[in-house]
């Protein structure tokens, strides 16, 4: 599966991200866990707890500096993400997102709402 790399010298920070949930803090124990994409430099994993059913986006990148991880909560499957990864942004599509967010209301909002 990582094959490549040297798992052994991961400390338990580097990958605290995969033992515990963010959201329930649950351990890891059962846990559903997919490689959407994966190469020699980097991993995309889909991360499901079993015990909250919240679910994770995860990217882990390896380098020279060893393995980094970003990972963000999601309600989307895997299988939407899947769909999403196979389909690149146009840079049209980029730019009249831009020009609609920055044209809008919609982005102040977001910036000034006070319920974080």
């Amino acid at each position: 599966m990582f094959d490549g790399h040297d798992w052994g010298k991961l400390s338990n920070e580097s990958i605290k991200i995969l033992s515990n949930c963010p959201v329930c803090n649950q351990p890891y124990n059962s846990f559903e866990i997919k490689i959407l994409q994966e190469s020699a430099e980097a991993h995309l994993l889909y991360i499901k707890c079993r015990h909250c059913l919240s679910s994770l986006v995860a990217l882990l990148t390896f380098g020279a500096y060893g393995i980094n991880s970003l990972a963000l909560i999601t309600d989307l499957n895997s299988r939407e993400i899947s769909d999403m990864t196979k389909r690149a942004i146009s840079s049209d599509e980029l730019l009249e997102s831009y020009d609609r967010l920055k044209n809008s209301e919609f982005l102040t909002s977001l910036l000034t709402k006070k319920d974080f």
